[in-house]
């Protein structure tokens, strides 16, 4: 009775399913603005005219992917609509589902189904807009060169698997950041999670100058003071700081949301 209580898969999929006929069409136009808007930039970003611009290497995709990363950090910000006024919350927490159902339903449609589309979508564009830019060099004697769009270059400049899966995490807990926190606002939920954010490494940041300058008197202005040591082998003891923070922050995050919004439906 417990784990039914807990999760049920007809109540999950009932959920699932009201979600997407509600909201389908704002998803599709979501999905369709991103792919219209993410062409335009990519297309404008690569040379089209004989000897005007330099080439297009694999490189100069990286910061615009970043860059629609946080398009998608919106997109996954933006969950739990029902929460941004008391009516609509009301409603939503009516609805016969568990607060683990609610998390994994939109989770689902948020992260996973998001991230893949996103993925696939910059995939497609890239080359689209490849292609359209080699297209305005047909018959030029002296074309530029557009390098291929390929996921393994985004981390091409990190060799350790270690530091590529940490910066992968880091990029996944903040998502489950703006994912998490959202559920402690109601209006403008995105735009107060956002400034939060930033609000919490400027406290980090400033409680790290303060210890460094309790500890540690020699410490001048601003400056961060930190002993590094080594523990093993090209690992010190601030390569495990961080990575504990990277690996380990979305669950703490995840686990957070859950109980925000468990309590919102007791």
């Amino acid at each position: 009775m417990k784990s039914n209580t807990f999760f049920s898969f007809s109540r999950f999929y009932l959920l699932l399913r009201n979600d997407i006929l509600i909201n389908y069409k704002k998803y599709l136009f979501m999905v369709l603005g991103a792919f219209i808007v993410g062409y335009i930039v990519l297309y404008w970003q690569m040379p089209k005219v004989e000897n005007l611009y330099p080439d297009f290497k694999a490189d100069n995709y990286i910061p615009i992917f970043f860059m629609g990363l946080l398009g998608l950090g919106a997109f996954v910000g933006m969950a739990f609509p029902e929460l941004e006024n008391k009516i609509k919350t009301r409603n939503y927490l009516m609805l016969p589902a568990s607060a683990f159902e609610r998390m994994t339903v939109q989770f689902l449609i948020r992260v996973i189904c998001g991230g893949i589309l996103y993925l696939a979508a910059f995939w497609l564009v890239a080359h689209l807009a490849r292609f359209s830019a080699l297209r305005a060099f047909q018959g030029h004697a002296n074309a530029h060169t557009i390098e291929s769009f390929h996921f393994s270059s985004l981390l091409a400049g990190s060799k350790d698997l270690l530091n590529k899966l940490a910066i992968g995490f880091s990029i996944f807990s903040i998502g489950m950041y703006l994912f998490s926190i959202r559920i402690f606002f109601n209006r403008f939920a995105l735009v107060k999670t956002i400034i939060s954010l930033f609000a919490i490494y400027a406290l980090t940041a400033c409680m790290m100058v303060l210890f460094s300058h309790l500890f540690y008197p020699e410490t001048i202005g601003f400056r961060v003071h930190v002993d590094n040591y080594d523990i093993a082998t090209n690992l010190t003891n601030s390569n495990i700081w961080a990575y504990s923070i990277s690996f380990l922050s979305w669950l703490f995050f995840l686990t957070l949301g859950y109980f925000k919004l468990k309590e919102k439906q007791v």
